[in-house]
């Protein structure tokens, strides 16, 4: 995966980019995240936990920008599953160019 974060977290996004990795990341909300395996009573399941520092080199994760992402969404009048989002929404392009 390519990404303007890629220089700076090197080793995560190796992660990132391993198809048994845990650790995912969602480049239009800048959101990593940890595939955890859970369920009631051993039944399956799974959840994302969000990660704020790179489990390989314990630095800070940059702020995600989740609530950012649903604003413009809603200033936009589209909600997150419309097929009418712009691409650059979709994608880190937004927020790099607000420079975020």
């Amino acid at each position: 995966m390519k990404s303007v974060l890629r220089s700076q977290f090197q080793i995560l996004f190796e992660a990132v980019d391993m198809q048994t990795s845990p650790i995912i990341y969602w480049p239009k909300t800048r959101v990593f995240g940890l595939v955890v395996l859970n369920g009631p009573k051993g039944s399956p399941g799974t959840s994302i936990d969000s990660i704020h520092y790179c489990p390989f080199t314990g630095r800070k994760l940059p702020t995600d920008l989740v609530d950012m992402w649903f604003d413009k969404l809603e200033m936009l009048g589209l909600e997150p599953d419309d097929p009418d989002i712009p691409k650059e929404l979709l994608s880190e392009t937004w927020w790099v160019e607000e420079k975020l």
